[in-house]
């Protein structure tokens, strides 16, 4: 006859616990990089006080004990906490990786244990790529009639899906990527894309949005000034940071500022009050005057 203390639960989420311990994922998705947190809860006091807390980690039939009463066995990577319930322990495991899913944890109170293997699902988890994991180059044709975006996003997870762009206020969908390939757990995508412009010599503010998991992500946003040239080769990137105008256009400036500073400091210039510079011709003796 098979006692009810010891009688094992099993759920369709991998998830194995008696009925005195129940563990499962906090917080999700789990971002990869970010804290992973896993809750251990007690039905009652008397089990939450039997010796302590032990947090293991079983790959085969190897058992890893990672906390045993709050001692870590590396605090860098695994650190035990009270969480927000009166009879509950949490888990946090730093930097969460790769290697840290697809595999079994356990959490023991007594002789009172739980266990939950913890599956790569596109539910539960999702990496957002970050700014160098994204090559964006950009070009146009057809005198400034469209703008070709070809992205490569070097590492996300769950597959991207669903994207599309806004130029300034107007949405435009993508077709999705061209390109698909596994990079471990994670995946590498391209895209090729065309927008239609409004012409040359104007301002746009491009951004692509991708739904990675449930949420939308930002996966990349410039301001753009389509240079107005007209002996520019057909194909060439023609977009021009803003700021980068901005800055030359204060550099002109500012050069011709101190070049009349230094021309009037040659002639002794001097400035009346109407906002006229005038100076003294020695040749003739007359003033000679100029607006600035």
């Amino acid at each position: 006859m098979i006692l009810p203390s010891l009688i094992m639960l099993m759920s369709s989420y991998g998830q194995i616990q008696t009925q005195f311990v129940t563990l499962s994922l906090l917080e999700k998705p789990v971002q990869f990089g970010q804290t992973l947190k896993l809750s251990c809860v007690a039905e009652n006091k008397t089990i939450y006080d039997l010796n302590g807390v032990t947090w293991s980690r079983k790959s085969g039939d190897e058992k890893d004990v990672l906390v045993f009463d709050t001692l870590s066995k590396f605090e860098s990577k695994y650190k035990e906490v009270h969480g927000e319930k009166e009879l509950e322990r949490v888990l946090k495991i730093s930097k969460i990786n790769a290697s840290d899913v697809n595999a079994n944890y356990s959490c023991e109170f007594g002789l009172h244990e739980a266990w939950l293997f913890l599956s790569l699902n596109e539910k539960d988890y999702v990496y957002h790529p970050k700014e160098d994991d994204i090559h964006v180059e950009t070009a146009f044709n057809n005198k400034y009639s469209f703008i070709n975006l070809n992205i490569l996003i070097r590492k996300v997870y769950p597959v991207i899906r669903s994207c599309w762009f806004v130029l300034n206020t107007r949405n435009y969908s993508s077709d999705g990527p061209t390109k698909i390939s596994n990079k471990g757990i994670f995946f590498e995508l391209e895209f090729v894309e065309q927008i239609p412009l409004q012409g040359q010599g104007k301002e746009y503010i491009i951004k692509m949005i991708c739904l990675i998991g449930n949420a939308s992500y930002q996966i990349h946003k410039k301001h753009y000034i389509i240079n107005s040239g007209e002996n520019n080769e057909e194909g060439n990137n023609e977009f021009v940071d803003a700021g980068f105008i901005i800055g030359i256009l204060t550099g002109i400036v500012t050069t011709v500022v101190m070049m009349i500073m230094y021309i009037c400091g040659k002639n002794r210039c001097s400035k009346n009050a109407y906002g006229v510079i005038t100076r003294k011709n020695e040749a003739d003796g007359e003033t000679e005057s100029s607006y600035l």
